[in-house]
């Protein structure tokens, strides 16, 4: 055995070989088609520990000096970076570049510093056991437990701290999510590969100091591995890594309650503070409820203040997440109820049922995950707000002709689905289990057992009968639009450059926030030429002359997009949106309001139809125009402004109107003034039946808040009401205020008994 491994290793041929191979493989992935992240940490992935052992292999042997191994090794790294960069490069020119100039900067900071470190190491390993018996394979021994021991420590503080990022020596930078698709390490990574740096310069001066005994190459050795350590201490500071304490310690607030730790950040409001307690509390509850058992004892929640924080300190930005076995969830603050809370308590409460180390789904104890049935299992388990249920949208991907099968949702496929997709239909297909064939088998299916021993049934099966069931759902023409919106596009690896651009928009759309209006239309047209099917940068390209350019233009273009095929229907709708917000505050206000009432009759997106309607009804008249002005589209030159909009909502509720009423409720909740909401007399029987739902929504969020019984009372018995405004709803919003009423106003138990 150890001479078939030394015959794989002996030529350096080989290693160059392998390179090859992985670094031309690895961009026909469309998503690491070029230089960037993804091709960077692939790159690393793969090739560094190839750099290791090789350079170990042949370090071992010879009579050469530690130096002149160490230089040997540096040439080899040299060569293969070569070979990556003109790989890399080769793919960008074959996809089109994304851009160049910052994912070379990826590749040099990642691979290329990687494989330098690797090549040193690898030197070092073979030198220490040259000489020995068997000295070949015990320095490649010593190469891979290097580059393990590298990678251990970023898994060991991903397992004991809350962080999910990590900078390793070798192997470069991970992100930590998928879904966060904005890649932006500020000087974090740049620090890191100054400490990469010192360390090498500190062996090298060392090896040098051992062939040469030159003092000065002591001297240098020693400064070079002091700035190495300071560098490592002061790895929080630098954003290196992070810990439970540093964490705790930037947010500075802890509060305790029943069930919840929460750590927030110092300076939030007491009321607030209050609030996340209790939100989370309830939470714990209504979940615990939902899967028939109960969770672990206590659970920490970690508030950052956005999500620029939550990035900086943890590593995502706009993804929320949980860690089960550390019965932690991560999210920034929100409003009661949070929207997202419950999900991430889902994971920690359905940990319980998972017996492996880190408390999720999968085989092995969780060792081989189960990402469809992680996500499944809390989505089923704190149902959303959309109109349509989980099963309801199934339904409508079924319709469409694309529902997978459902053996494809529970396995890694799940992650190269859109993600929208994946989890709805993972949700969908959980529930239907619980209720099929009971809570207690969906419980063990989660903790590692198979669920077609557990239902006796085979996947085909399986996938049949949930496809029967969905079938049978109702789901209202106007949803099919809106579902091939949302699950019908690639998922991250399908799209080409996401990082790029997604980082370019984000720049323009805060440019263009600032009134910087030239430098936001200037990015817009740089993210359209990385993909010209960018349909968001187009929109607001076209936004920006409409409001500050050429009103013409804008028109034009909007126009354009609101009958262009085949664009997807939403697209059309927010073009049509924006000709009716330009209508609008040109003082059209029987032409926007026309456009408007035709968008609220063909969307089934519950909280965008609603506007439609408000926006609808503000503009048919002059004071309604102004509200409408101050509180939701600006002004040809100014966007609207919350302070004003609240004076503007305040003034047209003086008059007497039910809509200014409910929109003066509304901003009181949103305010947290929810005493106050409930004494604002809304006749909401004069209100269409979207908005008529969400005032029964506001009724029941500060009735919960302010242990109101008459307002949690009124808003059951206006969710119940047959001829209601949840009469004729589809199913999804309703099943999210019923879940909201079930907790709140109940005193919560400690141990409660299932």
């Amino acid at each position: 055995m150890s001479r078939v491994f030394v015959a794989f290793v002996r030529s350096r041929g080989v290693l160059l070989s392998l390179a090859t191979l992985a670094f031309a493989l690895l961009g026909f992935v469309p998503l690491f088609g070029g230089p960037g992240y993804e091709y960077a940490l692939g790159a690393g992935l793969l090739v560094s520990p190839m750099v290791a052992v090789s350079t170990a292999f042949h370090a071992a042997r010879g009579e050469k000096s530690w130096f002149d191994k160490i230089l040997d090794g540096i040439r080899g790294a040299v060569l293969v970076s070569v070979l990556c960069v003109a790989l890399t490069l080769a793919h960008g020119f074959r996809v089109g570049m994304c851009d160049a100039l910052s994912g070379l900067y990826d590749v040099a900071l990642g691979p290329l510093c990687g494989f330098s470190m690797a090549a040193i190491g690898g030197a070092s390993m073979g030198a220490v056991v040259c000489g020995r018996k068997r000295a070949r394979f015990f320095g490649v021994l010593l190469a891979i437990a290097m580059v393990l021991a590298s990678a251990g420590s970023s898994l060991a503080r991903f397992v004991t701290s809350p962080i999910i990022f990590a900078f390793d020596t070798f192997i470069g930078y991970f992100s930590g999510t998928l879904y966060d698709t904005v890649i932006d390490t500020g000087s974090s990574w740049l620090t890191f590969r100054v400490g990469s740096l010192c360390t090498a310069v500190a062996v090298l001066s060392f090896a040098h100091w051992r062939k040469h005994s030159k003092r000065g190459a002591l001297g240098l050795g020693a400064l070079a591995a002091i700035g190495s350590v300071a560098i490592a201490a002061n790895g929080p500071k630098l954003g290196h890594f992070q810990t439970t304490d540093t964490i705790q310690r930037e947010l500075g607030g802890f509060a305790r309650g029943s069930r919840c730790d929460v750590v927030y950040p110092a300076g939030t409001r007491p009321d607030k503070v209050d609030l996340l307690v209790r939100d989370c509390d309830e939470e714990v509850f209504a979940v615990e409820q939902k899967f028939g058992a109960k969770g672990p004892d206590r659970l920490t929640a970690f508030f950052f203040t956005d999500t620029a924080q939550k990035k900086r300190l943890m590593g995502a930005a706009d993804t929320y997440i949980a860690k089960p076995w550390r019965r932690e969830v991560y999210l920034q603050v929100g409003d009661y109820p949070h929207p997202v809370l419950g999900h991430e308590i889902a994971h920690v409460v359905a940990g319980a049922y998972a017996p492996g180390p880190f408390h999720v789904a999968g085989k092995l104890g969780g060792a081989l995950s189960n990402p469809g049935l992680i996500e499944g299992m809390a989505v089923a388990g704190s149902p959303d707000d959309d109109e349509l249920t989980d099963e309801q949208w199934a339904k409508a991907m079924l319709d469409l002709g694309i529902l997978p099968p459902m053996k494809s949702i529970f396995s890694m496929s799940f992650l190269g689905q859109n993600s929208s997709k994946a989890y709805t239909l993972a949700g969908a297909f959980v529930s239907w289990s619980m209720s099929t064939f009971g809570k207690d088998k969906v419980r063990a299916w989660y903790g590692g057992a198979d669920i077609e021993a557990l239902t006796g049934k085979n996947w085909d099966t399986l996938d049949a009968a949930f496809r029967e069931h969905v079938k049978r759902l109702k789901v209202v023409p106007a949803a099919m639009s809106l579902a091939k919106s949302k699950f019908d596009r690639p998922g991250i690896f399908g799209r080409k450059c996401p990082h790029v651009i997604d980082a370019v928009r984000r720049e323009a759309d805060q440019c263009r926030e600032r009134y910087d209006v030239d430098k936001a239309e200037g990015l817009y047209a740089k993210a359209l030429a990385l993909d010209p099917h960018d349909v968001a940068s187009e929109l607001a390209r076209a936004t920006i002359h409409l409001r500050f350019k050429d009103r013409g233009v804008g028109i034009v273009e909007l126009s354009s997009l609101s009958t262009r095929e085949p664009l997807l229907p939403i697209w059309h709708e927010r073009a049509k949106d924006a000709l009716a917000d330009a209508a609008a505050r040109s003082g059209d206000g029987e032409s926007a309001s026309a456009l408007y009432k035709a968008l609220a009759e063909g969307t089934v997106d519950e909280d965008l139809g609603r506007t439609y309607e408000v926006k609808a009804e503000l503009a048919r008249s002059v004071d309604g125009r102004r509200v409408l002005q101050l509180l939701l589209i600006g002004f040809e030159r100014r966007y609207p402004e919350t302070p004003l909009g609240a004076l503007g909502v305040a003034r047209f509720a003086a008059q007497g109107s039910p809509l200014g009423r409910y929109l003066l409720m509304r901003q009181l909740v949103l305010q947290g003034l929810y005493a106050d909401a409930l004494a604002v007399d809304v006749k909401s029987t004069e209100l269409t039946v979207r908005i008529r739902r969400e005032y029964v929504r506001l009724t029941a969020v500060a009735g919960c808040v302010g242990h109101d019984a008459a307002a949690i009372t009124r808003a059951k018995a206006m969710l119940v009401d047959s001829s209601g405004a949840f009469a004729d709803s589809a199913g999804g919003r309703r099943e999210s205020l019923e879940s909201l009423l079930s907790r709140c106003g109940r005193p919560l138990m400690v141990g409660y008994a299932f």
